[in-house]
């Protein structure tokens, strides 16, 4: 029988591989767990989903509504660890939502525009967004055409084009939860080199 492996069993393999010649390896936005990697370099992704449904929660408060946390896919191992965060919290601290996940659109924004659309033809009213998987524009344009209100958006990564396409202009509610990218770099440079130094290999992750 035809074993099947994950992206996350692979990428582990190879750096158990890469581990067993003597090469630094220093995982960089995701971790795959692998034990011979001489660090992670990167946020929690658990604690990002945790801290972005404690954010919109505080946003809605007492109405509670549909909310719709956003994957590209599941098969995406950060974003899915971004995901069983925020359901996690929202199960068990804010009850009074209910949560609806999109799953499929890749990031892409015609595929996520039409999931949106189809849970909002579907659910009816919209009160707050996760977006884990990207596609911000196709979620906006399925929300602009039902002309949902007062609506919470909360997202990664303050870059320039998912600011201005959250900016308010109605009465949409959002928070941008950021990382630091240079940071990670310094912090990946700063690894590989103590990993050819021979130094130990407890070295802390940037956050």
């Amino acid at each position: 029988m035809a074993h099947r492996f994950t992206v996350k069993q692979i990428a582990a393999q190879a750096v158990e591989s890469l581990a067993a010649r003597g090469v630094p390896v220093v995982t960089f936005a995701t971790d795959i767990g692998a034990d011979g990697r001489i660090a992670y370099v990167g946020i929690d992704k658990a604690a990002a989903g945790r801290t972005a449904a404690f954010l919109l929660s505080r946003f809605l408060g007492e109405r509670g509504g549909v909310v719709l946390p956003n994957l590209g896919s599941r098969g995406f191992h950060g974003e899915n660890d971004r995901w069983r965060g925020f359901a996690d919290f929202m199960a068990s601290r804010y009850p009074r939502a209910a949560v609806v996940t999109i799953d499929g659109g890749y990031g892409l924004y015609h595929a996520t525009y039409e999931l949106a659309r189809a849970e909002r033809s579907a659910r009816g009213l919209i009160a707050g967004i996760y977006s884990i998987g990207g596609g911000n524009r196709g979620l906006l344009r399925a929300l602009d055409e039902s002309v949902d209100r007062d609506v919470v958006f909360v997202g990664h990564d303050s870059i320039m084009r998912t600011t201005a396409c959250c900016a308010p202009g109605g009465s949409m509610r959002w928070s941008i939860t950021t990382s630091k990218p240079m940071l990670y770099v310094r912090s990946d440079i700063c690894c590989v080199s103590a990993g050819m130094a021979g130094l130990p290999r407890a070295m802390p992750a940037a956050q």
